[in-house]
């Protein structure tokens, strides 16, 4: 068994689906690119199936593959626009990708020309950029683009959709920001329509969206970090406190020693025993995500008791202050963050983000690939 393991609790994942849910009629998409935000793709869309998660989206053919080849059946919509080299994966593996340039459909047609498989197809989203400043086409330029995909051969328009900027947060000019773009977004839609195209899916709303713009739920939405149990920090406590955590990510002492007042832990001599204290050494790092931003500031639970750690975080190790007397053993289980229903301290990836001054996405997608991941299911 790895001494170091991410604990994925699949209940709280339904959980947080069950919760999405409730809050909306559109179909839910579910995010699970860079391995569903560090959980492990293929185990947690496999879960999402039973609970009626309508499709996933990914960032790369590569990810879709992956889900291909672990059975799963369910519509993928890669959220990248596709290379010339991706095409024919595309295809391949029966992936609906986003659009937002003629040169995208010219290359999909030519590879559904070249394909081996006459009866071949490609179902595509037309992506509108209506304020996030990347992937998209100009919201006057969407109709033509959409009519543009209708009048090639093999080619499905299977949705449109746009992307949020500022969701999360309820400031007055933000919230001005974010209904401009659903505006702009629904003005395009309806033009569309007026042209007399039927569109599938109308898409925008992110994790953020569902929560605070129920306008802009449409017809899917794609819920990504909520469903892995945090919610944008401009939520309400008591709504927050509703999505479960789903990763906890534990290690074990690996060993112990005792320090005299004065003695320096770690690499730059940056923590200092002010009274002679026991340290433990924990046999994880930031090559497996625990950021050097985080010391000082993270503690860790042992026992159902907080410990600091100390000194600079190394690339596979990181130090605790046990303090004296010592009440911890070599081999006892470390939290360093996880779900209250677990049983654990209840501190989440956010409160570890926070003390890193970066974002839960940034800390989940950074577990390392050599932390085992253990599926409870």
């Amino acid at each position: 068994m790895a001494c170091n393991q991410a604990l994925i609790h699949l209940a709280n994942l339904r959980h947080n689906l069950g919760e999405i849910m409730s809050r909306t009629r559109a179909r839910v998409c579910l995010p699970v690119k860079a391995d569903a935000y560090g959980h492990g793709a293929c185990d947690v869309a496999q879960a999402a199936l039973s609970c009626g998660v309508h499709s996933f989206a990914v960032a790369c053919v590569q990810e879709a593959s992956q889900l291909r080849a672990a059975g799963v059946r369910a519509p993928i919509l890669c959220l990248s626009t596709p290379t010339a080299e991706e095409i024919s994966s595309l295809i391949e593996h029966r992936v609906h990708t986003v659009i937002s340039e003629r040169a995208h459909i010219a290359l999909i047609a030519r590879a559904l020309r070249q394909s081996a498989d006459t009866g071949a197809t490609c179902g595509v989203h037309v992506k509108i950029d209506t304020g996030m400043g990347r992937i998209g086409c100009a919201p006057d330029e969407a109709c033509a683009l959409v009519q543009m995909v209708c009048a090639t051969p093999g080619l499905h328009l299977e949705g449109v959709c746009t992307h949020f900027s500022v969701a999360d947060s309820l400031r007055a000019e933000n919230l001005q920001y974010t209904e401009m773009q659903r505006a702009h977004f629904m003005h395009c839609v309806q033009y569309i329509r007026k042209s007399g195209i039927s569109i599938p899916l109308v898409h925008a709303a992110n994790s953020a969206a569902l929560l605070c713009h129920p306008r802009a739920h449409f017809d899917m939405v794609r819920p990504g970090l909520l469903a892995y149990g945090y919610a944008p920090e401009s939520v309400h406590p008591a709504v927050r406190s509703v999505f479960l955590p789903v990763m906890e990510l534990v290690t074990r002492v690996r060993a112990i020693k005792k320090i005299p007042a004065g003695a320096y832990v770690s690499y730059q001599r940056l923590w200092r025993a002010h009274t002679e204290t026991h340290v433990g050494i924990l046999p994880i790092g930031y090559a497996d995500g625990v950021m050097r931003a985080l010391s000082p500031g993270l503690q860790v639970c042992i026992g159902g008791k907080w410990y600091p750690v100390v000194g600079a975080i190394c690339m596979d190790q990181c130090v605790v202050d046990l303090g004296t007397p010592l009440r911890v053993t070599v081999g006892d289980r470390v939290t360093l963050f996880g779900p209250q229903d677990a049983g654990g301290p209840g501190q989440g990836a956010d409160v570890l983000a926070s003390h890193a001054g970066t974002i839960p996405y940034e800390l989940l997608c950074a577990i390392g690939k050599r932390v085992e991941r253990v599926y409870i299911r």
